[in-house]
């Protein structure tokens, strides 16, 4: 008895300080700025930013999205104007952010090796996290001139030494992946969406 509670401790204590939690520098900015930036635009706050589905109801989540999508764009991907001459703005809005789990098998299998796979490296739990962002640029008139789409999927998976459980964790890995993908898409049409920024 005095074994396994020993056992039970050290499992305890892996796992309290092995998995990813939420820390506030997950939400800096990146340091690759590129080259091809947009205009000046004024990024929609988040009073007014539209979250139009989630499985998860923690809006500090959803907070923690605007805050990456801000920083990203100020630092990295929007021109300065030191005039303050402002050519549209620019929205993102979530579709969709789910986090699901999947490992129930897992969880089966690790209390019925005693942890011991676990201990080896197999993961207590496995999740599957899903996020869709629209994000939407307008001319000083309010016409939208561009649009995007991304869906950023991935499985997490959660053991003694490493991994997360924590939503908000999975979220903000998922959101700096649509920004990559944003960031190139960028390079490609700063100087057509810019161009049309210009007209109006």
């Amino acid at each position: 008895m005095r074994k396994c509670s020993t056992l039970f401790i050290i499992i305890l204590t892996f796992t309290s300080i092995s998995c990813a939690t939420f820390d506030p520098k997950m939400l800096i900015q990146s340091n690759d700025a590129v080259s091809n930036r947009l205009l000046p635009l004024e990024i929609s706050n988040l009073a007014s930013t539209k979250f139009e589905q989630s499985d998860v109801k923690d809006l500090s989540t959803q907070s923690y999205f605007y805050t990456l999508f801000e920083r990203e764009l100020e630092k990295n991907i929007i021109l300065t104007d030191p005039n303050g001459t402002i050519y549209g703005n620019i929205e993102p809005r979530v579709i969709l952010f789910s986090i699901d789990r999947s490992g129930q098998f897992l969880s089966f299998l690790s209390g019925a090796s005693l942890f011991i796979l676990n201990v080896l490296g197999m993961p207590i739990d496995s999740y599957r996290g899903n996020l869709e962002i629209k994000i939407f640029i307008y001319n000083r008139s309010q016409k939208i001139i561009k649009k995007y789409d991304y869906i950023s999927s991935r499985t997490f998976n959660a053991g003694f030494y490493y991994g997360t459980m924590d939503e908000r964790v999975m979220g903000i890995s998922l959101m700096r992946g649509i920004l990559r993908d944003f960031k190139k898409d960028i390079e490609k049409d700063a100087a057509v969406i810019n161009e049309q920024l210009r007209k109006n």
